[in-house]
């Protein structure tokens, strides 16, 4: 199986190829924008914060389809999305710009609960390149040993891709303030592996090589990897009172959206919660790391269906 490296070079070499080929998108001035959102909530559609969700990601989809349509745009609409969908989209030539809406990490949207849209999907989906934009809307959380924007082999500008980097995103609308951690994610045109490495490097602890990431990544598809461990960092910090306000609002969010009182939980499993914060703060291997963490996910599995979503 081949590494995260190597998939990265064959994805890059794919998209030099159609760019030097000219297999791009119709301009931005004549081409059409997709709006995407997903239809994958935090918990069962079906539920009232399920329904409340996938409205929010439905509304927020129509509002922003208005807007580039009031601006001269021209929207396309995918609500609740499904992968060929998107593989549609991604494949039409005549969209130039896409925005996806939903749950989800730099790397990728959520489409179920073991089903996502990556980096890799797009890769393996283009038949040309767009010349517009890729906006994520969806948080931009590290979440991976090595951590490619979702939509970077999409479009011919890396600069062009915009996303939450390393950040929760919860906007209540299309002109809350939580808009503004939606930025260029590269200020350069000239993207490389080392770049990606370098958005990753909070994400794990710094004594990890590059040849155990790979390894562990395939290991494991990173369950329990990327930003999980800082769940217990931001509970630590909370209970000793030095917690920055976005800490204190993530924390809050799970509990108010999910039920879930991560406070009470770090009360109650102190001894292995504290355990987390010493090996990463020790930067022990993933090896020591990921097994503290499963213990954690084993005592939280049971207490909520957004387990999944925690670990993420």
């Amino acid at each position: 199986m081949a590494s995260e490296h190597q998939m990265f070079n064959r994805a890059q070499a794919k998209w030099s190829g159609l760019i030097e080929a000219g297999n791009l998108s119709v301009p931005v001035e004549i081409g059409r924008t997709a709006v995407i959102s997903s239809y994958f909530t935090d918990e069962e559609p079906d539920t009232v914060t399920g329904m409340s969700e996938l409205a929010m990601f439905r509304g927020e989809a129509l509002d922003l389809a208005d807007r580039i349509q009031q601006s001269g745009g021209d929207p396309e609409l995918a609500i609740d999305a499904t992968r060929h969908d998107i593989n549609r989209l991604i494949q039409d030539p005549e969209i130039a710009n896409i925005y996806v809406i939903g749950n989800g990490s730099l790397s990728s949207l959520l489409l179920d609960v073991k089903d996502y849209y990556d980096w890799k999907s797009v890769s393996e989906a283009t038949t040309h390149i767009k010349q517009g934009i890729f906006v994520q809307r969806q948080c931009g959380n590290l979440s991976r040993v090595r951590n490619v924007p979702m939509g970077l082999f999409a479009i011919t500008d890396p600069r062009n891709v915009h996303a939450a980097l390393g950040d929760d995103f919860y906007p209540l609308n299309l002109d809350d303030v939580e808009n503004e951690k939606i930025k260029p994610v590269f200020g350069t045109d000239q993207v490389d592996y080392d770049s990606i490495r370098r958005l990753g490097a909070k994400a794990q602890p710094s004594n990890i090589t590059e040849r155990e990431a790979d390894d562990a990544q395939l290991q494991s598809d990173v369950q329990y990897r990327g930003n999980f461990f800082e769940r217990f960092i931001e509970l630590k910090a909370i209970a000793e009172g030095r917690a920055s306000d976005s800490q204190v609002i993530y924390i809050r969010m799970v509990k108010e959206r999910f039920g879930l009182d991560l406070l009470d939980f770090y009360e109650n499993n102190i001894q292995l919660c504290e355990a987390i914060n010493d090996a990463v703060e020790a930067k022990e291997s993933w090896e020591v790391v990921n097994s503290l963490l499963e213990q954690a996910y084993s005592l939280l599995e049971p207490t909520t269906l957004n387990a999944p979503f925690l670990a993420k």
